[in-house]
């Protein structure tokens, strides 16, 4: 905040989009189903925009509604109470809670459902408090609030069978499929790790690579030196020295690298051992593979890099701040 306020008026626009995305119902909008959840580490597409419009409208207006209620309660309350109302412990503690969201909310340019599942409960343990105030303030009287709260309650589980159930099937299925789950793009699956360990030895085999990465290596105790891994390939060579995951070199998240031949040579790594389809064009044609799993020795990456220093490129890495999936970034040549 104070950075921007510094820069002047270059920041005004982001400042604002900040303020505004401070409330609360920016968060309840992403407790609500959608065809393309963040990041691709659920599946994609499993609900269509029609029916996570109709759950959005749902979940952000119940928000609303149960605020609304709230706030009419408070303005109640502190008519009858006056000032000594303002101190009372259940005042205090929502104002608390309301003013932790909304501060954590104004920090955030991008949200995500991670800290969804930490401010919301927070939200709603204010509008408890308040709701439960004192039912002879002239509000809704407390029945009436619980027909409400049970209504709420049978919509929630509702809405909860519904995203297992239609959920529950693809997750059950990327749990006994091993490899790289097709239709997502960060998540693997352990099952039947095995099979993928093997594939691993014989695409390094292939490479003239000695498999697990402890020896045959340019590092430590003749371990591979800063081989390129990935989530697939991470935990079946471990004892490789100071491994490179491809998700910072090739991913949304790679900084200034924009030559990731010339910077895995800069790093002096031993090679790359990952998933054929984390890697760019070339890299893939000069390795060997079986089945999902690509790997390339030392000598071969030297060849990607040919006579090429690596400088890192002069650009700001800007990430996606809109919810749904995370853009698969291009492959580099």
């Amino acid at each position: 905040m104070v950075a921007l306020l510094v820069a002047g008026k270059a920041s005004m626009g982001l400042l604002g989009k900040q303020i505004m995305g401070a409330h609360i119902f920016s968060y309840a909008s992403l407790a609500a189903i959608h065809p393309f959840p963040m990041s691709s580490w659920m599946p994609r597409q499993v609900f269509q925009p029609g029916e996570a419009l109709v759950s959005h409208v749902l979940t952000v207006s119940c928000w609303v509604l149960a605020t609304l209620l709230a706030a009419g309660m408070l303005v109640a309350f502190l008519r009858r109470h006056g000032w000594r109302g303002v101190f009372a412990p259940r005042v205090v503690m929502a104002g608390a809670l309301v003013a932790v969201t909304f501060a954590w909310g104004l920090s955030q340019v991008s949200k995500n459902v991670y800290e969804a599942s930490h401010m919301l409960p927070a939200w709603l343990l204010a509008l408890l408090l308040v709701l439960t105030l004192d039912s002879s303030t002239g509000g809704p009287k407390m029945a009436t609030l619980r027909k409400l709260a049970l209504g709420t309650l049978a919509v929630a589980v509702f809405s909860l069978v519904v995203v297992v159930g239609r959920m529950g099937g693809p997750l059950w299925q990327a749990a006994h499929d091993p490899g790289r789950l097709p239709r997502q793009q960060y998540s693997f699956s352990l099952a039947d790790y095995p099979a993928v360990r093997a594939d691993i030895a014989r695409a390094m085999q292939g490479a003239g690579m000695v498999p697990g990465g402890a020896s045959g290596g340019t590092g430590p105790d003749g371990r591979l030196n800063r081989p390129l891994l990935d989530d697939l390939t991470y935990l079946a060579m471990q004892r490789s020295y100071l491994p490179i995951h491809a998700l910072g070199v090739m991913g949304p998240w790679n900084g200034p690298i924009d030559d990731p031949a010339a910077y895995l040579a800069s790093r002096n790594s031993d090679g790359i051992v990952a998933s054929c389809v984390s890697l760019w064009d070339d890299a893939v044609v000069v390795a060997a593979r079986s089945g999902e799993i690509c790997a390339v020795n030392r000598a071969q990456l030297a060849a990607l890099a040919g006579d090429r220093a690596f400088v890192p490129a002069a650009r700001h890495v800007r990430l996606p701040l809109a919810l749904g999936a995370y853009p698969r970034p291009a492959r580099r040549r």
